[in-house]
């Protein structure tokens, strides 16, 4: 690679943003520190008994305590991706070009197979344990629907969830044609009832506290195999991001008509969503409601984004809404939007060897209480350490192959 291509990539990755949906740059930035605050939470979990970890989420103030909602910043990403992806096919059609199937699965796979089968291989170095069934699931992305299969990438099971996305993404676009949105909104409906199909099925999933399973108290399988992993039960937010697409491409003079309301309605679903689930709440009062909040919090936290993003996107921002936007499209959040992806990748090892410094062990039994200064500490550590090595990876490897990819 020519010197001046690697300064031309360094420089890309640290400077402000100039594309149409800068503010994007914001929402991907924020949802990876996310997903790293959280997983610095569950480090403790490594660390600490189960009785002593429950305490420690437990006892969590309220602000902090918000952290155990956290991981729905994955939701975050999947409405993003169906958005920024569905504009791009949808505007090629717009202007009369067929969508071209080679060159979109092209794309796709040059921007995700190099990164990815650099983490499978550190990864199963570490994990794999001459399973080849788990490996071979692992690396055609299929691990996530088959709960007997090992996950040998922490993040992996969401990767598998968009590389189905995108398996399907131009085939819908291409045959629904001018009935795109009531075939969206089929789909969309048809995956929300499944949810709450699924969790209604069996009685330990709605009579039971999610923070039971967080917790360690009740084996956490049982929820992440019928309700965290499965595609069936996270689609919904891909198809709010293409729907999302869909009205910015065809019906974007009302969406600026309405663009205080879309906003003002994507905080409160946003900030309701937040809410679920309660950390200090163990026992189940209403299974019912516990039941609903389980199928749909996550929705409404997805159908949140999806609102907020298009009132910001919108050329004509005013008042507190053009404040988020300058906010979202600040130079700051670039580095982290444009590296997302191995951000997304390799974050657990970096916050692992943040723990091993922080807490200056690697035995785990020497370990007896994890302070909360700690985690805070472990999460600067090791989002710094996954930056600086994410950096690397963007410009040699990444952005390389995303060039062969285009060309």
């Amino acid at each position: 690679m020519a010197f001046w291509q690697i300064k031309s990539d360094f420089s890309q990755a640290l400077s402000a943003s100039d594309h149409e949906h800068s503010a994007i740059d914001g929402l991907r930035a924020i949802a990876i520190l996310m997903v790293m605050a959280f997983h610095s939470l569950y480090i403790a979990h490594v660390v600490l008994s189960k009785q002593a970890f429950s305490e420690l989420v437990i006892n969590l103030p309220w602000g902090l305590g918000l952290i155990v909602s956290f991981d729905k910043a994955v939701d975050g990403f999947f409405v993003i991706s169906g958005f920024l992806l569905a504009t791009s096919l949808l505007k090629a059609q717009q202007k009369g070009h067929p969508i071209d199937f080679w060159r979109f699965y092209r794309k796709r796979l040059f921007r995700i197979l190099p990164l990815f089968l650099i983490a499978l291989v550190l990864y199963a170095a570490a994990a794999w344990k001459g399973d080849v069934y788990s490996l071979l699931l692992n690396l055609f992305f299929m691990e996530n629907n088959f709960p007997d299969a090992t996950k040998l990438i922490p993040v992996g099971w969401s990767l598998a969830i968009e590389m189905q996305f995108y398996l399907v993404l131009p085939i819908i676009l291409a045959l629904s044609g001018r009935f795109l949105a009531p075939v969206l909104l089929s789909i969309l409906t048809f995956a929300l009832a499944i949810k709450l199909g699924v969790i209604f099925s069996d009685t330990r999933l709605y009579q039971e506290s999610i923070m039971a399973y967080l917790t360690q108290q009740i084996d956490p399988a049982i929820i992440l195999d019928q309700i965290y992993y499965p595609t069936w039960m996270r689609f919904d937010p891909l198809i709010m991001g293409v729907l999302a697409a869909y009205f910015w491409v065809n019906h974007q003079a009302w969406l600026q008509q309405h663009q205080a309301k879309l906003f003002h309605i994507g905080w409160i679903l946003v900030a309701l969503s937040m809410l679920f689930p309660d950390h200090k709440q163990i026992e189940v009062l209403y299974p019912t409601l516990n039941g609903l909040g389980l199928a749909y919090h996550r929705s409404l936290f997805a159908l949140g984004i999806t609102l907020l993003m298009l009132a910001i996107l919108l050329p004509k921002v005013q008042g507190i809404k053009l404040g988020v936007k300058r906010f979202l499209s600040a130079r700051f959040w670039r580095s982290w939007s444009e590296m997302v992806f191995p951000l997304y990748l390799f974050h657990f090892p970096m916050l692992a060897i943040a723990a091993v410094v922080v807490f200056g062990t690697t035995d785990v039994n020497a370990i007896n209480e994890v302070h909360y200064w700690q985690i805070g500490l472990i999460f600067l550590l090791g989002s710094t350490l996954t930056w600086l090595f994410s950096l690397l990876l963007h410009v040699f490897i990444e952005k390389p192959f995303h060039r062969h990819g285009r060309a």
